[in-house]
C-alpha cells in the first residue's frame, strides 16, 4: 500500500508494510506437489534458479515452495512446470488443468468476439523465457494476421522467424509488434515497437491493438465499455474519435507499453 503525503506543496510517497500470510495447503494441494515433484526428479533440468527464471515462474525459492508443497501451485507456475518438464499440466494437477479448460472456454466462447478472437489457453512450448517475446510481423500488404494465435499452435500466426523481443511479460502468450502511425505520438512512435498481452481484457483508457476484419490495424486508446456495440477509440495526436463497430473488429488486445528497436533480437 503507497501512502501519499503532501510535503512543500510535492507529493511524497513511503510504502506501507504489510504482513503477507501464506495460503494454506489442502490435502489436494499437497498431492499436487508429491506428483509435481516425482516428475521433477525423474527428468534432466536446470537448476531451480535456472529453470524458475526460463519458464515464468519465479526465482530459486518459488520453485523450492511449489516442489516442496510450501505453497499451493498456481496456474501460471503449472503451465511453466508443465513446458519445462515436457509434460503436461493434467498429470499432476487435475484442478488447474480444469483452470485451464475453464479459462480458455471464458476466453473463446461466447457472444463477445473481443473476448474469444485468437486468445487460446494452450501449452504452448515457450523456446523464450520470460523476458524474451514472440515478435509478430505484417504481410507483403501490411497487414498483421487475422488471428494471432490459433488452437493448438506452438507458435503465433506471423511470428518473424528468428527474431524476438528482450522485454519482460508475465503473459505466456505475449508477442510484439511494430509501431506504424503518428496517431499514438508522444506515447507512441512509429519504429518503436509495442508489448501486447493478449490473456488481460482490456478496459476504459487502455491503450489497445485493432486489427479490422479489412485488414487494418492501428493502436488507439479505448474510450468506451466493451459492452456498447460500437466502439470509441481515441488518439493522443489529434482530438478525433473512430467509431468502430465490435463485428467489424477481427481482434483487439491490450498494449502494455511501447519499447526501442535495439531490444529487438535475432536468435
Amino acid at each position: 500500500m503507497v501512502h501519499q503525503f503532501e510535503r512543500n506543496g510535492a507529493p511524497r510517497y513511503l510504502l506501507h508494510m504489510t504482513t503477507i500470510r501464506k495460503a494454506k495447503m489442502s490435502p489436494e494441494n499437497v498431492e499436487e506437489a508429491r506428483r509435481l515433484r516425482a516428475i521433477w526428479d525423474s527428468k534432466k533440468h536446470e537448476s531451480q534458479a535456472i529453470f524458475g527464471e526460463r519458464y515464468n515462474i519465479g526465482n530459486q525459492s518459488s520453485v523450492g515452495q511449489f516442489l516442496n508443497g510450501a505453497v499451493p501451485l498456481s496456474l501460471k507456475a503449472a503451465l511453466g512446470f508443465a513446458r519445462g518438464l515436457g509434460c503436461l499440466v493434467d498429470d499432476f494437477s487435475p484442478r488447474l488443468a480444469a483452470d485451464r479448460d475453464r479459462l480458455f472456454n471464458d476466453l473463446n466462447a461466447g457472444e463477445n468476439s473481443l473476448k474469444r478472437a485468437g486468445i487460446p489457453l494452450i501449452e504452448r512450448p515457450l523456446a523464450n523465457s520470460a523476458s524474451l517475446v514472440y515478435v509478430v510481423g505484417r504481410d507483403e500488404d501490411g497487414r498483421l494476421p487475422s488471428q494471432v494465435w490459433s488452437k493448438g499452435a506452438l507458435t503465433p500466426d506471423g511470428m518473424v522467424a528468428g527474431i524476438v523481443a528482450r522485454v519482460s511479460s508475465q503473459d505466456p502468450y505475449a508477442f510484439a509488434i511494430e509501431v506504424q502511425g503518428i496517431n499514438m505520438i508522444p506515447r507512441f512512435f512509429p519504429g518503436e515497437f509495442a508489448l501486447v498481452e493478449p490473456t488481460t481484457i482490456p478496459g476504459i483508457e487502455d491503450d489497445v491493438i485493432v486489427r479490422l476484419t479489412s485488414g487494418k490495424d492501428f493502436i488507439r486508446r479505448l474510450a468506451s465499455d466493451l459492452d456498447e456495440e460500437t466502439l470509441q477509440l481515441t488518439s493522443y495526436h489529434d482530438p478525433s474519435v473512430l467509431n468502430i463497430k465490435k463485428v467489424d473488429i477481427a481482434w483487439m488486445h491490450i498494449v502494455v507499453h511501447p519499447f526501442p528497436k535495439r531490444r529487438i533480437v535475432t536468435i
